[in-house]
């Protein structure tokens, strides 16, 4: 801190005195080495000579071959020496002393400092010059390592050393299983990343041999990090040092190493490893390489690499293997807030959920604000002032949290209240049925509309295997009432077919419900199922008209479709007579999501009931996909008036016998096509 021209004053009258006392003051630091038996005071690396040179300001380094080692070309400079026995902060009264005793406590109180600063985190904050709160930030500072080096480092001891040390810090969960990886999730802007830091320059003064990796979501931010831990300790030419660089002159930092995006290499390191002090890298970058003893995930998962189930996935690989380089005696630290609720942090928790004792994890999590048990049923945007405890009300009061809120809704449950309320980058269409309100719309065969066309939609696959997917006849009424038109869905019928069995089930269902319109997807292998159905009409004297409708192109095209059906249903507009096939319906439709992952569950009930809105007048989704089908129906529908005509004066098609049971066709063995006296040879 500055001093007064009194202080400097009274600093340049007793150099003198004070140089006098010096000697004197080594040979008690000395005799303290002796009496110890070469043991360090308590978390101090360096012996009490060394300590005793460095508080008065010279040099302490044991010899300058080991200096010139240890110390980077940019520093090797003329350095400005830091004297902490003139700083008043560590004295009782005055900046410089006049007796030994008053020389000898200065350097016991600063001594007592240097080992506070080692073991609360808190006040390593408060000497950092950070605004915390102790009923805001003590909780989250308590989440950290409580890190204890006492005699952790005789004289000559080795890297071994340090990473036993290393492992014999301790952290707990909630039940008290030793744990060394914590997960802490608290709102935007309550100081946590700059705890993550500190927590950081923590880990550096209580062992100088330190591998720090930081790993965040996007470099940039990683950079700004990294410069933020480097600030603490750079000093730059001229500065007035602050009270951090008093307490620890040895970890000062000058020149560019201070200020650049490089890795920092501390001077103070005792043994030559391959990685340096701390480095960062993001997360979408090769993470391979240097091995760590604390790995830190500082917003390691944002909204750009959550937002879909692969994006998801792929983080969730790569972060777990950054679990490889970090030593099994290190410590990992991650910190951010959530987005998903299987983001990173909801997969890390499920596995300590399924075994805790195995996967001990200890976790953090709170929001901006807790709402008073009495107001907890009112609706997010409509809490008061007096309806929550804010956090955090010094820097996030609740006016400012509410503007946050009314911006943007998902971005503030995310953010601010920790919930994983995050979207696919497509969820604005995620689909989502509930079986009470399918239940719900549920009506009697008597009850069903009698007025308005019916129309069939098939959803096919040419395959009879018992693993393939379903072909499904979907028959439903487009109806118009009370200035609303709506969907009656009359019977659903599905199984497995090979292409004569499906014609045939094509055609029955056709002559049960004699459809205005049938339409088929032209997917691949509908020009055989054409033939197929064109054949068994013949036998049938049948005709059938059908739409043959070209595969969508445009992507998420089915879910789109389905999501209508969804809009339908909460708009009371889709009702499902009662039958046997309701139960099956029901579970595909809750079961479909919508999410690319809903492969391997069956949809092909859902699928073939979406087409069915295509019939209404007016598409649900708006898609140019729903225009074009209206277009063709139209042209086709125009098509068929003609057909008409031309059979009503030239004679129309016979009578089709009733298929409501869908008869099945004897085939004797080698018969390929339904039993037509063609046999395979």
């Amino acid at each position: 801190m500055p001093f007064t021209p009194e202080q400097k004053r009274e600093i340049r009258a007793l150099e003198k005195v004070r140089k006098n006392l010096v000697p004197q003051f080594y040979e008690t630091a000395v005799a303290r080495d002796a009496i110890a038996g070469k043991n360090r005071f308590k978390s101090e690396v360096l012996d009490q000579l060394s300590l005793a040179k460095m508080f008065t300001g010279v040099e302490w380094k044991e010899t300058q071959e080991e200096d010139d080692r240890r110390t980077s070309p940019a520093n090797k400079k003329k350095k400005k020496v830091i004297n902490p026995s003139a700083h008043g902060f560590f004295g009782a009264e005055k900046p410089v002393h006049d007796t030994i005793e008053d020389l000898q406590a200065a350097f016991d109180n600063w001594l007592a400092l240097r080992d506070r600063a080692r073991k609360d985190l808190f006040w390593l904050c408060e000497i950092l010059g950070k605004d915390v709160i102790p009923e805001v930030h003590q909780i989250v500072c308590d989440q950290f390592v409580k890190k204890n080096f006492d005699s952790a480092f005789p004289e000559g001891y080795t890297i071994k050393d340090v990473h036993e040390a290393i492992d014999r810090q301790e952290r707990f969960d909630e039940r008290g299983v030793p744990t060394k990886e914590m997960i802490l999730l608290d709102p935007r802007g309550f100081y946590k990343s700059t705890i993550d830091g500190i927590d950081a320059i923590q880990w550096m003064i209580n062992v100088p041999d330190i591998r720090i990796f930081l790993i965040t979501g996007v470099y940039k931010l990683g950079i700004g990090f990294l410069k933020e831990i480097k600030g603490y300790l750079y000093l730059a030419d001229g500065a007035e040092p602050t009270d951090f660089q008093f307490l620890f002159p040895e970890y000062i930092v000058r020149g560019v190493d201070g200020t650049s995006k490089e890795p920092l290499l501390l001077d103070v390191r005792k043994h030559t490893q391959v990685a340096p002090t701390i480095w960062v890298n993001s997360i979408d970058s090769s993470l391979s390489g240097n091995h760590c003893d604390v790995k830190k995930g500082d917003d390691v998962v944002d909204d750009s690499n959550s937002n879909s189930e692969e994006v998801r996935i792929a983080l969730k690989e790569k972060f777990d293997g950054t679990d490889n380089v970090l030593d099994p005696w290190g410590f990992s630290d991650n910190i951010g807030t959530r987005y998903f609720p299987n983001d990173w942090y909801g997969t890390r928790l499920e596995s300590y959920r399924q075994d805790p004792q195995e996967n001990a994890i200890k976790y953090f999590c709170r929001a901006c604000w807790i709402v008073k048990p009495e107001f907890v049923e009112v609706p997010l945007k409509e809490l008061t002032a007096d309806m929550v405890v804010v956090t955090f009300p010094q820097k996030e009061n609740f006016n400012k949290l509410r503007k946050k809120l009314l911006n943007n809704e998902r971005s503030f449950r995310c953010q601010q209240l920790n919930e994983p309320a995050g979207l696919d980058k497509d969820d604005g269409f995620r689909v989502q049925f509930d079986e009470d309100a399918l239940r719900a719309h549920m009506i009697p065969t008597a009850n069903a509309p009698k007025d308005g066309d019916v129309f069939i939609c098939w959803d096919w696959a040419l395959s009879a295997n018992k693993y393939s997917d379903f072909s499904v006849g979907v028959a439903g009424r487009v109806y118009f009432k009370d200035g609303i038109w709506g969907i009656c869905v009359l019977e659903i019928i599905y199984g497995r077919w090979r292409a004569s069995e499906l014609a045939l089930q094509i055609v029955s269902f056709n002559k049960k419900w004699n459809p205005k319109k049938t339409l088929i997807e032209k997917s691949s292998g509908a020009e055989l199922l054409n033939l197929e159905i064109a054949r068994v009409a013949v036998r049938f004297d049948a005709t059938l008209d059908i739409f043959w409708k070209p595969p969508a192109l445009q992507e998420n095209a089915k879910r789109n479709r389905i999501k209508g059906l969804e809009s339908l249903l909460s708009d009371n507009r889709l009702y499902f007579v009662v039958g046997a096939w309701l139960d099956e319906t029901f579970s595909q439709l809750t079961r479909y999501t919508g999410e690319r992952k809903n492969r391997g569950r069956k949809d092909d009930i859902p699928d073939a009931l979406s087409y069915l809105s295509f019939f209404l007048p007016t598409p649900l989704d708006g898609s140019k996909d729903s225009e074009e089908m209206q277009a063709l129906v139209k042209a086709q529908k125009e098509q068929n008036l003609r057909k008409r005509k031309y059979e009503m004066y030239f004679g129309g098609p016979q009578q089709v016998p009733p298929p409501v049971d869908a008869p099945q066709v004897q085939r004797r063995p080698g018969d390929i096509f339904g039993g037509n006296g063609m046999r395979a040879l």
